[in-house]
C-alpha cells in the first residue's frame, strides 16, 4: 500500500534486522557483521559459523557458550580462526545450538542498512534494498535499529 511505501521510504539510511544466511563485511575500519537470532530453549552450546559463500570453507567460528532461550546477538569483526583480517565482502552466517542434545540450525537476523525502497506490483509488496543482500520484503524487517 501507499502507507506503506510511505513508512518504508524513512527507512532509507537506517539500519534493520531481515532474516538472512549472509551478511556484509564492509571496507570501512572497524566493519562487522552484526547480528542475532532466537532460540526457542535454552542451550548448551550455541556456535556462529562464518563461511566462504563460494568455498563453504569455515572462516570463523564464534563460540557463544551456553545460552538462555531468547534473542541471542552476535558480532563477527571479520578476524578468522588464525587471527587475520578478511577481505572485506558477503559472508554465509549459520547459527547452530545445541537443544536437547540435539545439534539445531537455527535462522541467523543479519543488521543491514536500507539503500532504498522498491514498490513492486503484485505479492511482494514494499521491497527493502539492504546493502550488499538485496531485496526484502519491508514485512520480513524483525528490528528497526
Amino acid at each position: 500500500s501507499s502507507d506503506q511505501a510511505l513508512q518504508a521510504s524513512s527507512l532509507v539510511g537506517r539500519t534493520v534486522s531481515v532474516p538472512s544466511d549472509y551478511g556484509l563485511l564492509s571496507a570501512v575500519a572497524g566493519g562487522e557483521i552484526n547480528g542475532s537470532f532466537d532460540l526457542s530453549a535454552s542451550s548448551s552450546t550455541v556456535n556462529v559459523k562464518i563461511t566462504d559463500p563460494q568455498t563453504g570453507d569455515v572462516i570463523r567460528t564464534i563460540n557463544l557458550g551456553q545460552q538462555s532461550a531468547g534473542s541471542v546477538p552476535f558480532v563477527w569483526d571479520g578476524i578468522n580462526d588464525a587471527g587475520t583480517l578478511v577481505s572485506p565482502g558477503v559472508y554465509k552466517v549459520q547459527a547452530e545450538a545445541v537443544i536437547d542434545g540435539v545439534n539445531t540450525v537455527v535462522q541467523p537476523a543479519i543488521e543491514s542498512t536500507v539503500e532504498s525502497v522498491s514498490m513492486n506490483k503484485g505479492t511482494n509488496g514494499v521491497q527493502l534494498n539492504l546493502t550488499g543482500l538485496g531485496a526484502f520484503s519491508f514485512n520480513t524487517v524483525k528490528q528497526i535499529l
